[in-house]
């Protein structure tokens, strides 16, 4: 079988990208209704974020087992797997967070201007952690039948 870690890193790449830009145009217009919105696409987010982690686990466990001693992938394979883990517990965080400022009313400027800021550092971490993906395969082959998988 085939893995599906390419087809589902899209995802939470995507959903991260709606969460941000309906909450920034949120914090800036100072429209409450895309909050929730926005929240609900930061839950699909980290679901999708965990299920890229999980099958992004076996793709490694694949490359272990084919033991390849190259440093540079070996870099670059703990780099993705250090942002990616970031990434999702930022996420997480940041769900948490806003969900609990939502609930106890409690949408006060300061609040949303630190989402906002932490859901830049998310943007930074989601790139950072595509980055090193495209660099595993455009660089060193990983998924590919070059590769040997």
């Amino acid at each position: 079988m085939e893995t599906i870690h390419p087809i589902i890193i899209h995802f939470p790449i995507v959903f991260y990208i709606i969460y941000f830009v309906l909450d920034a145009a949120g914090v800036l217009t100072g429209k409450e209704s895309m909050t929730k919105p926005a929240l609900a696409f930061l839950f699909l987010a980290i679901l999708f974020s965990l299920a890229a982690v999980l099958t992004g686990n076996m793709e490694a466990q694949k490359i272990n087992e084919v033991s390849i001693q190259n440093s540079g992938l070996q870099k670059a394979i703990n780099n993705h797997e250090l942002f990616s883990s970031l990434f999702v517990w930022l996420c997480a965080s940041l769900f948490f967070y806003r969900f609990y400022t939502i609930k106890k009313n409690k949408n006060l400027l300061y609040n949303k201007l630190i989402i906002l800021f932490f859901s830049i550092i998310g943007f930074v971490l989601i790139l950072t952690t595509a980055y090193y993906g495209g660099q595993l395969v455009y660089e060193f082959g990983v998924g590919t039948k070059f590769f040997g998988g």
